[in-house]
């Protein structure tokens, strides 16, 4: 029942980002990541198991965000605002059983999107929620290690590296954040002939938009 708990609250969770109730999101997110890490089994799933797709929040999120006087000093509109759902194509009781670990890198991935908006001054929620991001961001970039290298975890991690970057932005971690650019142009250069275009131009206007700007501060 775990597992059934939890996926039905990750795809609860981004049908509210869909709707821009990011607090309520917040709220499933956590509880569904403080319910999987308290259950552990010996039981691993396998590259079936899951199915996972990607849902489009920016159309629904920035306009809301561009209506605060603060939007551009965070780094919300820098953010990869699209949440991943978790499919099951056996059906839901056919992961009773199994680990949470085989999809827990899901619930970081949304949670740590939403603690960087809720923590970027447009919200004022303060430094806590974007350390947090942060701590999700790495742990999702260090699943994705061992991973072959396809469209699917091409994409994903430049995901993270994009949003890890924006959050320390919004930190004042500049040297680390310089060197996420610096990975985001490598991942770029390495995965571009598995991305869609708007994907790969998205990622290269963000890296390019933030040299310049530090390059602008530097002049």
């Amino acid at each position: 029942m775990v597992n059934q708990i939890c996926i039905n609250l990750n795809n609860a969770a981004v049908d509210e980002i869909k709707n821009g109730n990011l607090v309520s999101a917040f709220r499933m997110l956590s509880h569904a990541c403080q319910t999987a890490s308290k259950s552990h089994k010996h039981v691993d799933s396998d590259g079936e198991t899951y199915r996972y797709s990607w849902v489009d929040c920016s159309r629904s999120l920035l306009p809301v965000f561009r209506k605060h006087p603060k939007f551009s000093e965070g780094s919300a509109a820098f953010l990869w605002l699209k949440f991943l759902l978790i499919e099951t194509p056996m059906g839901l009781d056919s992961v009773d059983d199994l680990c949470p670990c085989g999809y827990t890198w899901v619930l970081w991935f949304n949670l740590g999107i939403v603690s960087a908006l809720l923590g970027t001054s447009v919200c004022e929620a303060g430094r806590m929620l974007l350390d947090q991001a942060l701590r999700l961001f790495d742990r999702v970039e260090h699943r994705l290690r061992p991973e072959p290298d396809s469209k699917h975890w091409s994409l994903l991690q430049l995901a993270v590296l994009n949003n890890r970057v924006c959050v320390l932005k919004d930190l004042s971690r500049d040297r680390e954040m310089l060197n996420g650019l610096v990975g985001i142009g490598l991942a770029c250069s390495k995965s571009w002939s598995k991305l869609e275009t708007m994907d790969y131009d998205f990622f290269h206007w963000v890296a390019d938009t933030h040299l310049l700007a530090r390059t602008a501060v530097a002049a």
